[in-house]
C-alpha cells in the first residue's frame, strides 16, 4: 500500500534518530527544497472524499521518481567504483588534504553563474600533472556529480515516506492514534503494511521498475534496422536496480512513515486541533 498518501504540503522538520538492522546512521527529515514545508492540516472529513485524490498524486509522484532513480542510477553505470573520489588520503598534494570533488573544474561542466563559484582549493594551473593523473585513473569528479544526483532522487523517494504516512493516516486515524500515544513501533509497523497485501505490493513495484529499468537502460545497436537475434545488452542490471528497491529503499521509507507517525499527535497539538 506504498500507494497511499497526500500532495499537501508537510510538518516542522524534525531528526530521525534510526537504529535498526540496516545499521543507518541518523538523519534529518526534510525536503529538497530549501524550507520544510509545513501542512496546512484538515480534517478527514473536510471534503466528500478528501483521501482519494491526494493518495493518487502521492502514487504518481512515487512513479515518477522510479524514472528519476533509474535515469540517475543508469548515467552513474558508466563510471567505474573510483573510491578515490572521497579518499582524502588517495593523493599527496602540497597544500591540500582531502578528496578530489571540484565539479566545474571538469571541462565539460559550466557554472550558470561563474562569478558567484568559490575559489578552487585545488587552482587547476598549479597541478597539472596531478590532474593528468587523475583524469587517467579515472573521472572522479564526473563521478561525483552522478553520485550526488543519485543521492538526491534516492533521499527525495526515501523521505516520501512522511506523506504515505501521512494519507494512511488520515484514512483511518483512529487506528493509529493508540499506537502513536504508546509508541509503539512495532504495532505501528504492521499497522503500515497490512501484512495481507503489502508483500505483493512490494513485488509489484520491483518488478515495475526492473522492467522499466530494461527499457530505459538497454543499448540501442547502430544498426536498428537490421535483424538481430543477440541477447539484449544492458547499461545496468535491470534486477540490481530492482533489488535497490527492495533491499534499501523500501525499508527506509518504512522507517520515516513510522517515525513521522511517532510525532504525528505532536503536529496537531502544534497547531491547536
Amino acid at each position: 500500500m506504498e500507494a497511499k498518501l497526500l500532495s499537501a504540503s508537510s510538518p516542522p522538520s524534525f531528526v530521525v534518530h534510526v537504529a535498526t538492522k540496516f545499521s543507518r546512521p541518523s538523519f534529518v527529515l526534510t525536503s529538497l527544497t530549501r524550507e520544510f514545508p509545513v501542512f496546512k492540516l484538515q480534517s478527514v472529513h473536510a471534503s466528500s472524499n478528501p483521501i482519494v485524490s491526494k493518495t493518487t498524486k502521492v502514487r504518481n509522484s512515487l512513479i515518477r521518481q522510479e524514472d528519476n532513480i533509474i535515469f540517475s542510477l543508469v548515467e552513474r553505470a558508466q563510471y567505474c567504483y573510483n573510491e578515490n573520489t572521497y579518499d582524502p588520503e588517495a593523493f599527496s598534494m602540497d597544500g591540500f588534504h582531502g578528496s578530489l570533488v571540484g565539479r566545474y573544474t571538469n571541462s565539460d561542466e559550466h557554472p550558470f553563474f561563474p562569478d558567484d563559484l568559490p575559489d578552487h582549493v585545488l587552482p587547476p594551473s598549479e597541478y597539472p600533472q596531478q590532474k593528468k593523473e587523475m583524469m587517467a585513473i579515472g573521472n572522479y569528479i564526473s563521478t561525483a556529480v552522478c553520485d550526488t544526483i543519485c543521492l538526491q532522487a534516492l533521499s527525495k523517494r526515501i523521505h516520501y515516506g512522511k506523506y504515505v504516512a501521512e494519507c494512511k493516516y488520515r484514512a483511518s486515524p483512529y487506528d493509529y492514534e493508540a499506537a502513536i500515544r504508546e509508541q509503539d513501533r512495532d504495532r505501528l509497523m504492521n499497522l503500515l503494511m497490512n501484512l495481507l497485501t503489502y508483500p505483493l505490493v512490494e513485488e509489484s513495484i520491483k518488478k515495475r521498475v526492473e522492467i522499466k529499468t530494461m527499457t530505459y537502460g538497454q543499448v540501442v545497436k547502430d544498426d536498428v534496422l537490421k535483424d538481430d537475434e543477440r541477447d539484449p545488452v544492458y547499461r545496468i542490471k535491470p534486477s540490481l536496480v530492482a533489488n535497490i528497491y527492495g533491499d534499501w529503499i523500501m525499508p527506509l521509507t518504512k522507517e520515516v512513515q513510522v517515525e513521522y507517525l511517532l510525532r504525528r499527535l505532536d503536529l496537531d497539538r502544534l497547531q491547536g486541533n
